[in-house]
């Protein structure tokens, strides 16, 4: 994408644009008659039907991000066209609309953008806040684009929010909030095969059992030192190597290369046996007068029999897992009906949460705090999704409080029905008036997902693709507005049908539920997951999110009813 600069236009450059403008030209099929050559062999005349340029379909889509606006140049199958250098004119309506015939859009005065990259895509930045009309300049074999009103608007924090919350007293709650659970649900049964959250890494010890294996580790010195060999040397290529890269103070370390301590930064490090978790130099840079050299370098290793755990161990404050030869895994990891995240490194990076509204009633939050639990996610509340009224979550005071109390790290939601970006900025609000006087450590969060039932539909499931994405980035904007971070919850199928990501800057939080029984009536066909119950281990984040909420089905002390469970990965940021 081309980022361009704006172009006033001169009223000499607008008489240039109307003088080269056609208004009334568009390709068209058309009918010609030749005159047929003379022969001697034949007099008659011919006619033939030629013809003109084919005519390609063409639209414009304008998306506004708070002060900027990008246009995508479409065909007929919403792809972006490319390999064209389309022009646009942008124009200040005062408010009011001044669309003319699109045959006009030739000599329209106004700013002009120039698709300069041909990619399809036209940014402009830092729009005053007003009401404007965007025009596609005609272009040859192309349609005429409808001219297109848009409206800059820059939403803020709603100071008289408070005024618009109401209480669950005052709304049908079976008819405005997706949470509703009817009070026949036999909560027995569902805990018979729901996911218990243990104390696993609060525990301080460490857990496994101990198996024997030959490993390989560098012999040590008197000192514990390391002692090298070098294998060969060559002078750095500095075409090949960006000195400075490696050249740094945290860079820097002493080895033992035979008989000799020499000062070298290190180049590369390798483990030599994935159980043990110290890295050991493989090059180094070497400063020999004036010259840097490249050293390649092994320790005089020893091979010996030593206890390695099989399954969760700690080491050094940080938790790993080893799978039955004794390595540590990596990736996503379902481990006792938990998921965890471990590093390149084997070392566990994320941490486990749970997701809590009045459905959760009465919870025990110091016990909480004992039961395993790193972080929870408070719903303030939701917008209705019959009637689209404000409704604070009746025990969001209690657990914010609660929470804050027992030390838990603590975000906030709200459950989102906003059709307009206008009611995106008030559930911003929202949840930003709710949590004053508190300080949430992770993001405040819009929930984006389908609701309803067979009598009512959520009033948000059918908004275009185009709104709903609009609504994500007021409610974004508006939060970052006020010093806070901004996160979006979504399942897996709106997050790759319904909602443009490309268009949205925010940390994920996504919803899919794998490994569960898809046989499970209760459960059947009720969320828009698409393979969310399919019994497959394998059915991890394919994309990079922040949290990961892949069951409903927790069991955690402190708490009664089952729990949603989330697998927090930390930026690594943060």
């Amino acid at each position: 994408m081309r980022r361009i600069k704006i172009l006033t236009l001169t009223l000499l450059a607008a008489i240039c644009v109307a003088g080269c403008g056609n208004n009334n030209k568009k390709p068209v099929t058309s009918t010609n008659t030749q005159a047929t050559k003379t022969s001697s062999t034949t007099a008659a005349a011919e006619t033939e039907e030629t013809q003109a340029p084919r005519v390609n379909y063409v639209r414009m889509e304008v998306i506004t991000k708070e002060k900027d606006v990008e246009i995508q140049i479409l065909d007929d199958e919403n792809r972006k066209i490319t390999g064209t250098t389309f022009t646009v004119c942008l124009v200040p309506s005062n408010g009011s609309s001044m669309t003319l015939d699109k045959t006009q859009s030739a000599t329209i005065v106004g700013a002009e953008y120039v698709d300069g990259d041909g990619d399809g895509v036209l940014l402009i930045e830092e729009l005053e806040q007003g009401s404007y009309e965007v025009y596609l300049r005609p272009i040859p074999t192309y349609m005429d684009a409808n001219p297109i009103p848009i409206s800059i608007i820059y939403y803020e924090y709603d100071v008289d929010i408070s005024s618009k919350i109401h209480q669950s007293s005052e709304v049908n709650v079976e008819r405005e909030d997706m949470d509703y659970v009817a009070p026949d649900v036999d909560e027995v049964k569902a805990r018979e095969n729901a996911v218990a959250v243990s104390n696993l890494m609060n525990s301080g010890f460490i857990l496994g059992t101990s198996e024997t294996f030959k490993v390989n580790k560098p012999l040590l010195n008197e000192q514990e030192e390391i002692m090298y060999e070098k294998l060969n040397s060559v002078e750095v290529d500095t075409s090949a190597i960006t000195l400075s890269d490696y050249l740094k103070e945290n860079n820097k370390v002493e080895l033992i290369v035979g008989q000799e301590t020499i000062k070298a930064y290190v180049y590369e490090e390798e483990r030599f046996d994935q159980r043990v978790e110290e890295y050991y130099v493989s090059k180094a840079i070497v400063n020999k007068e004036g010259k840097y050299y490249l050293y390649t370098l092994v320790p005089h290793m020893t091979t010996g029999e030593e206890d390695i755990y099989v399954g969760w161990y700690s080491r050094k404050g940080k938790h790993f897992y080893n799978d039955e030869d004794g390595y540590p895994v990596s990736g996503w990891k379902k481990l006792d009906g938990l998921w965890y995240y471990f590093n390149e490194n084997g070392q566990k990076a994320s941490i486990t949460g749970i997701d809590v509204s009045e459905y959760q009633e009465d919870i025990n939050w110091p016990m909480l705090k004992e039961s395993g639990v790193d972080f929870v996610i408070i719903r303030c509340g939701y917008r209705g999704y019959e009637t689209g009224v404000l409704v604070e979550d009746a025990k969001f005071r209690e657990n914010i409080q609660g929470a804050t109390d027992a030390g838990i790290p603590f975000g906030v939601y709200i459950f989102s029905q906003a059709i307009t970006p206008q009611e995106a900025a008030e559930e911003a609000s929202m949840i930003l008036e709710l949590c004053k006087g508190y300080e949430p450590t992770l993001p405040f969060a819009i929930d984006i997902e389908a609701c309803g039932d067979d009598e009512i539909q959520g009033r948000q499931n059918d908004v275009s693709v185009f709104t709903r994405t609009q609504v994500i980035n007021t409610f974004v904007g508006v939060i970052e507005s006020q010093g806070q971070e901004a996160m979006l919850y979504s399942n897996k199928s709106w997050l790759e049908n319904q909602i443009d990501l490309s268009q949205v800057d925010c940390k994920i939080w996504y919803a899919m539920w794998p490994g569960e029984d898809a046989e499970d009536e209760e459960n059947a066909g009720r969320a828009p997951n698409d393979d969310a119950y399919e019994p497959d281990e394998t059915k991890v984040p394919d994309m990079e999110v922040e949290i990961w909420q892949y069951s409903d089905k927790g069991v955690v002390e402190g708490i009664e009813p089952l729990v949603d469970l989330n697998a927090w990965v930390p930026s690594t940021e943060e």
